[in-house]
């Protein structure tokens, strides 16, 4: 009986959460980003919600504390039911051929591998925030068109971005990157640590806060890596988490390749088809948003040589 009226209440919380999503400020938006904006409107009207669970017809036999952790729960599950056909699509994308000169034999194991970390990985709010940087650069050729520039013009960079020994042209580098734009997720994701007595998952970007946490993260993102990535080039793990990690902490992991898909990420958020600027004369989209950045780089943290590359090759190609 008791879990009956847990189904039931789980259906009436969804029913809620569906009629917010029916408000036309949430028509044609996708599921990451209706999720932030639900819990800010949450937030913003604590209130009204309250007097809502405690509506006869809905929850009034659960305390506040309950139906506020069965709203979040029921939207989160929501936003994976979401993702998961759409993590099918993106991990399709691939080509994984590249693999075989890294790996090996062990090479087939890799897709399958990749798609069930992301699929784990999007349980994190953190990971799911980002999707649309992560899908956008996969799916909307940012890496095949400035990694072609990047070759091409043999700048700063270049030796560190084409280096990885057994890829030898584009499209083997093109899907080594777009694998770690998934596998950077991994410094997202919160880590079960101990700290001193006590028991805590943590991420990357708690560590800033917390810098006191900091040598324990990554003992465990170490221990993590050695335990479930086996599998993974060496090199790919280094370029993710070059990513995410600043330099100096991920120290002889680091690898520049990641700092480059650093900001190819970020602004594949925002991706604006080429073509779709606007007509009156105003910069293109990829050049408007790179020198942005570059006006903007101590917010940012990018690197700013590559940063700078980036804008000469968009402007040049009219991006």
């Amino acid at each position: 009986m008791e879990e009956t009226i847990k189904d039931t209440d789980y259906e009436k919380m969804r029913g809620i959460i569906d009629r917010i999503l029916e408000h036309p400020d949430f028509h044609d938006v996708e599921k990451t980003i209706s999720e932030s904006k639900i819990l800010r409107f949450y937030i913003n009207n604590e209130k009204q919600f309250i007097a809502t669970f405690k509506k006869p017809e809905n929850f009034p036999h659960m305390i506040y504390l309950e139906t506020k952790a069965l709203f979040f729960t029921v939207l989160t599950d929501l936003v994976i039911d979401w993702l998961k056909p759409r993590v099918d699509k993106i991990i399709n994308m691939i080509d994984f051929s590249f693999t075989q000169p890294l790996l090996g034999e062990k090479h087939s194991v890799l897709p399958m591998k990749l798609k069930n970390f992301f699929l784990e990985s999007i349980k994190e709010k953190e990971v799911r925030s980002d999707y649309l940087g992560t899908r956008n650069v996969i799916l909307m050729n940012y890496l095949n068109r400035y990694l072609k520039e990047f070759k091409h013009r043999r700048g700063y960079g270049t030796k560190e971005i084409f280096k990885i020994k057994g890829l030898t042209d584009i499209a083997h580098y093109e899907n080594f990157y777009k694998c770690c734009a998934i596998l950077r997720n991994l410094a997202k994701m919160r880590l079960p640590l101990k700290h001193g007595n006590a028991e805590k998952h943590i991420s990357y970007k708690d560590t800033e806060d917390f810098q006191s946490f900091r040598d324990d993260y990554f003992h465990a993102l170490e221990k993590e890596i050695s335990e479930k990535f086996g599998e993974f080039p060496v090199v790919m793990i280094n370029v993710s988490l070059s990513s995410v990690i600043k330099q100096q902490l991920l120290k002889d992991r680091f690898e520049a390749g990641g700092q480059l898909l650093e900001i190819l990420v970020e602004r594949s958020k925002s991706f604006v088809q080429l073509g779709k600027q606007d007509a009156r004369g105003a910069e293109p989209p990829d050049k408007s948003w790179f020198n942005t950045a570059r006006r903007n780089i101590k917010y940012y943290e990018f690197n700013s040589t590559f940063l700078d590359g980036l804008y000469f090759i968009a402007g040049d190609n009219r991006w």
